[in-house]
């Protein structure tokens, strides 16, 4: 956000569906808790949202250094069971959201 603006983060217990599979092709349907970080900066360019989340993609200018953040939490939650979905809107910011299988079980101390 180069000149400012708004992040919101947001937690919700969902449940999804088969249709929920849209989102991502690891969604599987059930209970998941999902951690949505969105923020008012330019959006996402349509040629850059299908490479987010790959090893050292970066929109930054050169000279920033490679860019491992998105490809590694992506890595991370899906060692966790969950996926992650992006969405955009050109000039008016973007949502990426985590979403971990949800479980009852009390942690083991």
């Amino acid at each position: 956000m180069p000149d400012g603006g708004r992040l919101t983060v947001e937690t919700a217990p969902v449940a999804l569906g088969p249709v929920d599979r849209l989102l991502s092709p690891r969604a599987a349907p059930g209970e998941y808790v999902r951690l949505t970080i969105t923020d008012t900066g330019t959006g996402i360019p349509a040629d850059a949202l299908s490479h987010v989340f790959e090893p050292f993609f970066s929109t930054k200018s050169a000279g920033w250094g490679p860019d491992l953040g998105l490809s590694s939490i992506d890595g991370l939650v899906a060692q966790a069971g969950g996926f992650m979905a992006v969405a955009r809107e050109l000039g008016g910011g973007s949502a990426f959201s985590v979403y971990l299988p949800r479980t009852r079980a009390e942690p083991d101390i």
